[in-house]
């Protein structure tokens, strides 16, 4: 779900406030955070890259199109709609969205060629203070190389929804990060999502009885 992109690339504001929060609760008032060296960035002054343009990159660069930031989109099996072309979204190569995005957001299905994708190689070549989000498949990411690329400074922050392994072990190196905010494979939780899974599901039955071909058939 597109709440799996939502969720991480605000979860960096939602864990400053929580903080701000539980102070708050606890008789401090934290207003001295409020400086120049402690307040984030916004999506309007960021370029954002969408690593995969299926049915979940594209939605994703939909809402990112409210927000003003430069999209940029890598996958070189589809090509950008004319609407996309006209809103300034522009297609690159993989090399291009590592080096000029300030965000990269994953969205491609795991295959043998996507699989850690996402490499030491690939961290080398972003930002030093970018922020890499992946709310797609733990696969994707080579982990180790991760840690390194966050612990160096190579790369400035970290936002994942999926791991290596799931739950993670809970002496993961990556949780020892504070630059790191990890969700538990839940950020696509919501009714809809619950009701929308049902109505597939019933949908697809019907078919079935009816001999129809079904939407959703595994093989």
């Amino acid at each position: 779900m597109v709440q799996r992109f939502i969720h991480p690339v605000f979860c960096a504001v939602y864990s400053f406030s929580e903080r701000t929060h539980e102070a708050l609760r606890e008789g401090v008032y934290r207003g001295d955070l409020y400086r120049a060296d402690k307040v984030g960035r916004e999506l309007n002054e960021m370029t954002v890259g969408v690593i995969g343009y299926g049915k979940v990159g594209v939605l994703v660069v939909k809402l990112l199109k409210a927000f003003g930031c430069r999209i940029l989109v890598n996958d070189p099996y589809v090509q950008l709609t004319s609407e996309d072309a006209k809103a300034g979204v522009k297609m690159v190569s993989f090399e291009e969205i590592l080096s000029q995005s300030d965000i990269i957001s994953m969205h491609p299905r795991v295959t043998e060629e996507t699989k850690d994708m996402m490499n030491a190689e690939a961290f080398a070549k972003m930002k030093t203070n970018s922020i890499f989000v992946n709310t797609a498949r733990g696969p994707l990411c080579d982990y180790d190389a991760l840690y390194e690329a966050l612990s160096t400074g190579q790369i400035g922050q970290a936002m994942l929804e999926t791991f290596a392994i799931e739950p993670p072990p809970t002496d993961w190196q990556l949780l020892k990060l504070p630059n790191v905010t990890l969700t538990p494979h839940i950020a696509g939780a919501s009714m809809r999502t619950v009701t929308y899974a049902a109505e597939q599901v019933a949908e697809d039955v019907r078919r079935y009885i009816a001999g129809e071909p079904q939407n959703n058939r595994c093989t």
